[in-house]
């Protein structure tokens, strides 16, 4: 297949354009080894259910669903599906919360925020007598 000679510069910049938006991916900092302790890893094919929270190298800490494949005392990795791929990191373990299936309706208390939750926006728990029903 030949090059398209008369619109060669507009296809070449909107390539040049493509390759630096998918260089620009955000990096995700993962912990260094020796963080990870003494204690191995344990590792699963499955995967279980998580919310982590994914500290950036530019931008503030976000906590996204992910899939926690390993784990040890000190830390855990995290798996989730992004633009260009499935990424993975190693975060603390207390970064990391197991996501829990909830029955249409049901209301549930997200914990690290102090919030309810019902499949909408949730409001904000003021006291210890909210409850979750």
């Amino acid at each position: 297949m030949t090059k398209n000679r008369r619109y060669e510069a507009h296809y070449d910049t909107l390539n040049d354009a493509r390759i630096m938006k998918s260089a620009n991916v955000r990096a995700a900092t993962t912990l260094p080894q020796r963080a990870f302790g003494p204690q191995p890893f344990e590792w699963t094919n499955r995967g279980e259910p998580v919310w982590a929270w994914i500290s950036w190298a530019e931008g503030p800490t976000t906590r996204i669903p992910a899939i926690a494949t390993g784990w040890n005392d000190r830390v855990a990795c995290v798996e989730w599906e992004a633009h260009g791929g499935r990424r993975s990191v190693i975060v603390w373990r207390n970064a990391v919360s197991r996501r829990t299936p909830k029955a249409p309706g049901q209301r549930q208390v997200d914990a690290s925020r102090g919030l309810y939750s019902n499949g909408s926006a949730g409001s904000v728990k003021n006291s210890a007598s909210a409850r979750p029903q």
